[in-house]
């Protein structure tokens, strides 16, 4: 996740640093499709920092070749179509919190089913007493 924060942020940078418009790129990966990749990206990402258990392998060991092979592109095309959409930075932005609302959506969704399953609360609830403190 902070290495695709750091490269929104020189993507930030570097559209900010530009007036002209950038022409669209033959290739363009399909906004909706874009999405979808860094969204992956950023679940792949996040499972690879993870510490692993002793015995444990990471089969992720590059997230972005599994990517390119997933959505069958290649890494220019996927260059010049971040490049692409990196340039309108509004619409850039309006991407990743797309991307994050999922994760969001995702991280609760988990965070129910672990919490039925080990008849706990989720991290950052009270459980069902409304007078009990909270956690913060």
């Amino acid at each position: 996740m902070k290495n695709i924060l750091f490269v929104l942020g020189v993507a930030l940078i570097f559209a900010s640093c530009k007036n002209e418009v950038m022409t669209k790129p033959k290739n363009l990966i399909e906004q909706d499709k874009m999405v979808e990749i860094i969204y992956d990206l950023a679940i792949l990402e996040a499972m690879r920092s993870q510490p692993q258990q002793p015995g444990e392998t990471n089969s992720i060991v590059n997230p972005k070749a599994y990517i390119f092979k997933k959505y069958q592109i290649d890494s220019l095309q996927f260059a010049q179509s971040n490049h692409y959409y990196a340039s309108d930075i509004g619409n850039y932005k309006k991407m990743y919190d797309e991307v994050k609302t999922r994760i969001e959506t995702q991280q609760k969704q988990i965070d129910s089913v672990v919490s039925k399953t080990h008849g706990a609360p989720a991290p950052g609830t009270t459980g069902t007493d409304p007078d009990a403190p909270q956690i913060q």
